[in-house]
């Protein structure tokens, strides 16, 4: 689960379990599990929510 807080439509907690919600978390360009991994000085993390919520191209 996420809280996005935002001025517009997209804002919202989402949840994986949720129908058509898929959260992906990386650490640059790798998969990560953000309930194991540690994080490291100079870590640079992205946090993707695809769903049927927002358009495909709204990061």
């Amino acid at each position: 689960m996420i809280t996005y807080k935002a001025n517009n439509a997209y804002g919202g907690t989402f949840r994986e379990t949720s129908n058509a919600t898929t959260i992906l978390t990386r650490q640059r360009w790798n998969d990560v599990n953000p309930q194991s991994y540690e994080l490291q000085d100079g870590d640079i993390m992205w946090v993707y929510i695809h769903t049927t919520r927002a358009p495909e191209n709204e990061h």
